[in-house]
């Protein structure tokens, strides 16, 4: 490892303008001894993939979905991993290693199952002709309640045990070199606490996390105080060293007895009476969080779920199911949207009732959608309904409910952004894809197949300031809502420091041209998350899941295009939008004096900097 990488970095180095600068991570991902049911009761252990695993549970489906989603990722060429490996020259001995998950309950059944073992096996075979290790992690706490150390142990001796008996039979780990078998660590508060020493050490000053619903509540609206009590002593513990908290309220996850997840004709209450819960029993406890997010990423959820037929409940879009299928897709939007508001609504309203000014806003994943082949018309069609389609939450969610409060119904936006996606209708995907094209382009692509576009983190801040400033103009709205970056970074097998600057950069540069406050950034993550779709095979973060730090890239990481046409696109845009602004600020006898000069103020001076960046694009 290099003495450059063993030098502690400052992460107030990324963005010193910023007020938060910090790091992200899923508290339920990371605390593995789940008591309820996981993303809407569709499996209850992280799987042999959490992907498979859950259409395998999924109430009503058959095995044929299953198996097709079992070909496609066991259809990964692992020629492709090897060479993205030894591109960024870290696969010296090839003891980087392909990750599967196992399931604790569920194994036997699925060894059972011919077809399953056929790929399975083939898997594993390829694996050791590539000389990679399989990592085979196994959830002992799913399923096991808090504290049973004894249980899980025994659970995990005798998976242990069959698993090594399935090799041996098959004549794999005759050796005991093919396939390593470790636990997945329980991350208790001592661990969080860990964490965020590690956050203040490196010059972080903010942390964001996740409330898991099952685990507070159950379906007789029981709390658990035992988890209350958990989640408080971490908010209090990172306020004390000074670290800000943002709580996320839902993370793609629901309990299993809310029977139709974002379908359920009664989810919008449902959500409200849990939002207003979590803000009770910390408020009682003295250890509210700075903000909160209300749901992460609903155009990530829905449309997976009742699209693309990826995520649960696994609707696919067909042309038999068309106008149903669409019209359920609708629903379940509206009613991720409706949740928000009644989240901001009860929280603010409580809030309020204490005395206390807590913020409330959403997450939405702005990533960059580009045409899969330049030279079609068709494509760049379709990668526009694409990129309308992701974009219609976030206006929807500015643009409607504003009259209750008198403003737009967040306090301020979360932007989400990771890389771009090529969109077509006969090629092209929303994921990883393995097209010739793809191949072809792995230069520019990160280790899992998305494509590597920093310029577009600064195209879509200022996107969103165009959009946040569109719905005032409009409705003759003042107040406007901030923005933070809750969520931003780089899947891959290397330290991913070069392109963590890059894109703060962006951010940089955004924030400067911005009439909106930025209340800072979230890096996702710093140390490596259990990703629910792929497990630890994307590491996002600074340091392994164990803590220990990543080598540095081989690979020379390129700076931003500012000559990108679309960064002119986008700030001519947003300069239409923020000179209207400022232009109604002077005619608006609606507003305090005080406020309003100090708006147009802050309009004019952005107008300014808008102009003299604009004349550097032309330098």
């Amino acid at each position: 490892m290099s003495e450059e990488f063993l030098q502690k970095p400052n992460i107030r180095e990324y963005s010193p303008d910023l007020k938060e600068v910090g790091y992200g991570t899923c508290c339920f991902q990371e605390m593995p001894y789940l008591k309820n049911d996981l993303w809407g009761g569709h499996f209850r252990d992280v799987g042999l993939n959490p992907l498979l695993n859950s259409a395998w549970l999924n109430r009503g489906k058959d095995k044929k979905q299953w198996i097709g989603a079992l070909y496609s990722t066991f259809g990964k060429p692992y020629e492709k991993v090897v060479c993205e490996y030894e591109k960024h020259g870290i696969l010296s001995d090839r003891k980087r290693f392909h990750t599967i998950q196992l399931d604790a309950e569920h194994l036997d059944e699925m060894l059972c199952d011919s077809v399953f073992r056929e790929s399975f096996l083939s898997t594993l075979y390829k694996a050791r002709e590539e000389k990679i290790v399989v990592n085979v992690f196994i959830n002992q706490y799913a399923g096991i309640n808090k504290g049973d150390e004894y249980l899980a142990y025994s659970r995990f001796e005798k998976l242990k045990q069959n698993v090594l008996s399935f090799f041996y039979e098959y004549g794999l780990n005759d050796n005991n070199e093919d396939v390593i078998i470790e636990t997945i660590p329980e991350r208790d508060k001592t661990f969080w606490c860990d964490y965020i020493d590690k956050i203040a050490e490196i010059g972080g000053n903010a942390f964001r996390f996740s409330c898991e619903w099952s685990r507070v509540m159950n379906s007789e609206g029981i709390v658990n105080e035992e988890e209350f009590d958990d989640l408080a002593e971490i908010i209090e513990y990172a306020k004390s060293k000074n670290i800000d908290v943002t709580l996320c309220l839902n993370h793609f996850t629901m309990p299993d007895w809310i029977q139709g997840g974002w379908l359920n004709p009664d989810i919008v209450k449902l959500f409200g009476d849990y939002s207003e819960l979590v803000f009770n029993e910390l408020e009682k406890r003295d250890a509210l969080p700075k903000r909160f997010l209300s749901i992460n990423e609903a155009m990530s959820i829905i449309p997976a779920g009742y699209l693309e037929g990826a995520w649960p409940p696994y609707e696919k879009l067909t042309p038999a199911n068309f106008i149903q299928q669409i019209s359920r897709y609708i629903k379940a939007v509206g009613n991720t949207r409706k949740a928000h508001v009644e989240a901001y609504s009860r929280i603010k309203k409580n809030g309020r009732s204490k005395g206390k000014d807590i913020q409330v806003g959403f997450t939405h994943n702005m990533a960059w959608f580009s045409p899969y082949m330049k030279f079609s018309p068709l494509d760049y069609i379709w990668s526009a309904v694409g990129a309308n389609l992701s974009e219609s939450w976030i206006k929807e969610a500015l643009e409607k409910d504003w009259e209750a409060f008198g403003n737009m119904p967040t306090d301020f936006v979360g932007l989400q952004f990771y890389n771009e996606h090529t969109f077509g209708p006969f090629n092209g995907s929303l994921g990883t894809t393995t097209s010739l094209r793809d191949l072809i382009d792995s230069a520019s692509r990160f280790i899992n197949g998305w494509k590597r576009y920093p310029e577009g983190m600064l195209i879509q801040l200022i996107r969103v300031n165009s959009m946040i400033l569109k719905t005032a103009n409009r409705y003759g709205l003042v107040k406007l809502p901030g923005i933070m970056i809750s969520e931003f970074g780089v899947p891959g097998v290397v330290d991913p420091v070069d392109e963590l600057k890059v894109l703060s950069d962006a951010v940089n540069i955004a924030s400067s041209l911005s009439n909106l406050e930025y209340v800072g950034a979230t890096i996702w993550t710093l140390k490596n998350n259990l990703e629910l779709s792929e497990g630890f095979f994307v590491n996002f973060g600074y340091y392994d899941h164990n803590g220990n730090g990543k080598e540095r890239s081989s690979v020379e990481v390129s700076g931003l295009n500012l000559k990108d046409p679309n960064i002119r696109i986008a700030l001519e845009e947003y300069r239409h939008e923020l000179k209207a602004y400022a232009k109604r600020l002077k005619r608006d006898n609606k507003v305090e004096i005080q406020e309003k000069f100090g708006q147009q103020q802050v309009a004019d001076q952005k107008l300014e900097a808008i102009d003299r960046f604009l004349v550097s694009l032309k330098n």
